[in-house]
């Protein structure tokens, strides 16, 4: 499930930008990170999910791409608040795509100058790419701890299934 919530991420990262600023993504191919790495300069959207698989998505504009972004926004608003607004599509995208399944996604919340670190410290093995768009470069990252049943042998004492899930931290700088 891991797996299809980042694709699924990054399809409404994508279908949002289209639709809203006719502007198809180019992504990077996804790599493996211990961390994410803040810049001081950014608007960070954080998204947590819970349920069957637990954790953050979070997208990093930085600020040059936000402006970009904003100017060619069909409505002229605030640059934080065209971000939030793109934020809201794409968790309504994310929730359609995993209706029919008992994932949680929050509404998304806006940190300012990488402030995020507050938000994804509880995250490790964080997932990332970068996606190229007309109005700039910008960074979809997602940490995702998959719940795991295990089974013991009926033979053996105490509860038939055990959820566990793992978490750590993610490293800002």
């Amino acid at each position: 499930m891991g797996a299809s919530l980042v694709l699924s991420l990054f399809s409404a990262t994508d279908n949002v930008f289209v639709k809203m600023l006719g502007s198809p993504c180019r992504v990077s191919r996804p790599v493996a990170a211990p961390c994410l790495i803040s810049q001081h300069e950014e608007l960070a959207l954080v998204i947590r999910i819970s349920g069957s698989a637990s954790g953050a998505f979070v997208i990093q504009f930085p600020m040059a791409t936000a402006q970009a972004i904003a100017r060619n926004f069909p409505v002229q608003i605030e640059t934080r608040e065209v971000i939030s607004e793109l934020g809201r599509m794409i968790v309504r995208r994310l929730r359609r795509n995993s209706s029919g399944t008992d994932i949680s996604i929050s509404p998304p919340r806006l940190f300012p100058k990488g402030n995020a670190s507050e938000a994804t410290n509880d995250f490790r093995s964080w997932v990332v790419a970068e996606f190229v768009s007309t109005p700039g470069k910008f960074v979809v990252a997602a940490s995702i701890t998959q719940s795991q049943t295990t089974t013991t042998k009926p033979e053996q004492a105490g509860a038939i299934t055990n959820s566990t899930s793992a978490s750590g931290n993610a490293c800002y700088s």
